[in-house]
C-alpha cells in the first residue's frame, strides 16, 4: 500500500508544486498588508479540499484498476488552485508597476487595425439581444468545467483529468507573473465607458474589479481577505485561456464536442464586452491556454503513452534490395534484430 501511495503522489508532484508556490505567494501578505492575512475563510475551504483530496487518493490507491477515480483529486486540486490564485492576485496587486492600459490599447491598434475597441463594443450595445447572449456565453465556464470533469471521470479518462489539473496550475502561475508587471484597469475604464452606458451588462465585474484593484494598490484595503478576491487580471485573459483549455480537453470526445468548441470560441470573444478585456488580452489568454495544455501534456506523459501510440500505428516496413555479390551478413545488419524478414533472409542465405 505504501508503494502505491508513493507512486500516486509522484504523479501529482507538479500540481502540488503549483499549489505550494501559490500558497507561498500569499504568505507575503503578512508583510504587505498592515493587518496581514485573514485566513479564516481560506482555512475552511482548504480543509474541505484537503479532505476530498485525501479521499480521492485513498480510493485511487485502494482500487487502482478502476478508471476515473482521479476525479476527486482533480476537483480538490483545481479548486485549491483557483482559491489560492485569487488570493495571490490580491497579494501581488500592491507590488505591481504602473497600469499597462495605454500599452494594451496601443497593441490593440496594431493587432486589430480594422476596428476600434469602443466602436466594436458600441455596436454590441446597439444590439441588446446579442449583448445579453454574450453574458450567458461568458458565464458558461461555470458549468462547462464541472460537466467536462464529470464526463472524463465517467469515461475513465484520468489522463486528460491530470492534464487539465496541471494546466490550471501552470496558467495561474504564469498569468500571475505577467500581472505583477502589467496590471491594468480594463478597457471600459480606459476608454471612458460608464456602467450606465451598458444597460444589458449582467456581470458587475468590469466596473467592480478596478475599484478593488485601486484599493489594494493605494493601501486603503489593508488586509488580505475574501473581500480582496476579484478578477483583477486583465492581461492575459483567464477566460480566454480557460476557453481554449476546455476546448482542447473537449476534443477528446471527437465530433460530438463541436458545439462545445463553438461555445468556447464565443466565451473568448464575449470576454471583450463582458470582461472588459482588450483584444490583446484575448490573444494573450489563448496563447497562455495552449502553452499550459502543451506543457501539462508533456509533463504528465508516461512511458506507456508512447507505447500505446506505437501500438495503434502500423510498423513501417523498410525493404532493402540485396544486390548480387553483396556481403549478405552486412546487409542483414540494416534490419532490426528479431524482424521476421531477417529470419527469412538468414534461412535462404544458408541454403
Amino acid at each position: 500500500m505504501a508503494h502505491r501511495i508513493a507512486g500516486a503522489l509522484s504523479g501529482e508532484r507538479h500540481v502540488l508544486a503549483c499549489v505550494l508556490i501559490l500558497m507561498s505567494i500569499n504568505l507575503l501578505a503578512f508583510g504587505t498588508f498592515a493587518n496581514g492575512y485573514d485566513v479564516t475563510w481560506t482555512l475552511i475551504t482548504m480543509q474541505t479540499c484537503a479532505l476530498i483530496w485525501v479521499f480521492g487518493l485513498a480510493m485511487r490507491t485502494s482500487f487502482p484498476d478502476v478508471p476515473g477515480l482521479y476525479v476527486f483529486e482533480s476537483v480538490a486540486l483545481t479548486t485549491t488552485i483557483g482559491i489560492q490564485a485569487a488570493f495571490a492576485t490580491a497579494t501581488l496587486a500592491p507590488m505591481g508597476g504602473d497600469y499597462a492600459d495605454g500599452a494594451l490599447a496601443a497593441a490593440d491598434a496594431i493587432l486589430v487595425p480594422f476596428v476600434g475597441w469602443p466602436q466594436a463594443v458600441g455596436w454590441l450595445v446597439d444590439h441588446p439581444a446579442l449583448f445579453r447572449l454574450c453574458n450567458f456565453v461568458y458565464t458558461s465556464i461555470n458549468w462547462q468545467a464541472p460537466l467536462l470533469v464529470l464526463l472524463l471521470a465517467l469515461t475513465g479518462d484520468g489522463r486528460t483529468l491530470r492534464v487539465i489539473t496541471l494546466a490550471a496550475g501552470l496558467s495561474a502561475i504564469i498569468g500571475l507573473t505577467i500581472f505583477a508587471f502589467m496590471p491594468a484597469q480594463g478597457a471600459y475604464i480606459h476608454h471612458g465607458f460608464q456602467r450606465s452606458d451598458l444597460p444589458d451588462l449582467m456581470v458587475g465585474l468590469p466596473f467592480d474589479f478596478p475599484i478593488v484593484l485601486a484599493a489594494l494598490r493605494d493601501g486603503s484595503m489593508d488586509m488580505l481577505s475574501s473581500d480582496s478576491i476579484s478578477g483583477l487580471i486583465s492581461f492575459p485573459s483567464f477566460h480566454a485561456a480557460s476557453a481554449i483549455m476546455l476546448s482542447i480537453a473537449w476534443a477528446r470526445f471527437g465530433k460530438s464536442a463541436i458545439p462545445m468548441h463553438v461555445l468556447n470560441a464565443g466565451v473568448a470573444l464575449s470576454a471583450i464586452p463582458i470582461g472588459s478585456h482588450y483584444f490583446t488580452d484575448i490573444l494573450g489568454g489563448l496563447a497562455l491556454g495552449v502553452f499550459s495544455m502543451r506543457m501539462a501534456s508533456h509533463v504528465t506523459r508516461e512511458p506507456g503513452d508512447d507505447r500505446a501510440a506505437q501500438d495503434r500505428c502500423p510498423a513501417r516496413l523498410h525493404v532493402r534490395t540485396i544486390h548480387p555479390g553483396e556481403c549478405r551478413p552486412a546487409a542483414l545488419r540494416h534490419l532490426h534484430r528479431g524482424h521476421p524478414l531477417q529470419h527469412i533472409i538468414q534461412e535462404r542465405s544458408t541454403t
